[in-house]
């Protein structure tokens, strides 16, 4: 679970919001647009496969690893995140917490710089050196908000630093169905743990 969690984080799309981001010269915090994307993620020397749902009229994210029963789900609306575990039939509910799941939801508190353009799968993208309370990159972004390809480095408040990398293979945009950001009926609420803050958001270097 953990693992699906770290790699999840380096690998998800990213966030952003319309007109006033782009007045501050921001990349997007939200993608404005439906869409799915796999990655190909890279942390603590292990590469996984990620694929990722987002609905831009729900704020709603789904991420998965490759191979595994157990994935996250992200409600922006709501403001609610939770670990789903199908083998287990359960769920476990997560405070939502942008700092800690900063490698899905860019934090409004980094700081963006532009670096230049790119196109990555034949879509344009934007880089940015992206610098933050906990890491510093850099990361492609679409101009409707997902990360192409990004690399960072940082420590988290407990003191772990991490490295990681991702790399889209795929992007498809089109509306996303409701049922795969829901929790299935009958799943168990588990208590939750302690979990670390991620230590990076993402970037690209």
């Amino acid at each position: 679970m953990r693992r699906l969690v770290l790699m999840g984080v380096m690998a998800a799309a990213s966030a952003g919001a319309g007109g006033a981001a782009r007045a501050q010269d921001r990349p997007p915090l939200l993608p404005t647009r439906d869409v799915a994307v796999d990655y190909r993620a890279t942390a603590a020397g292990r590469t996984t496969n990620i694929h990722v749902l987002y609905s831009a009229g729900t704020e709603r994210l789904r991420a998965e690893a490759a191979g595994q029963s157990t994935y996250l789900i992200i409600d922006g609306q709501a403001r609610t995140a939770h670990i789903v575990m199908d083998r287990q039939r359960s769920v476990l509910d997560l405070p939502f917490d942008t700092d800690r799941w900063r490698g899905f939801i860019l934090s409004d508190r980094a700081k963006f710089a532009r670096l230049g353009t790119d196109r990555i799968l034949g879509v344009a993208c934007t880089e940015w050196k992206v610098s933050g309370p906990f890491g510093d990159g850099t990361a492609c972004v679409t101009d409707d908000g997902v990360i192409l390809h990004g690399a960072a480095s940082g420590e988290a408040p407990d003191g772990h630093a991490g490295t990681g990398s991702i790399q889209a293979v795929s992007i498809h945009y089109g509306p996303q169905p409701d049922d795969v950001f829901a929790i299935p009926a009958g799943y168990k609420t588990m208590a939750m743990p302690t979990l670390p803050t991620m230590p990076a958001m993402h970037s690209r270097q």
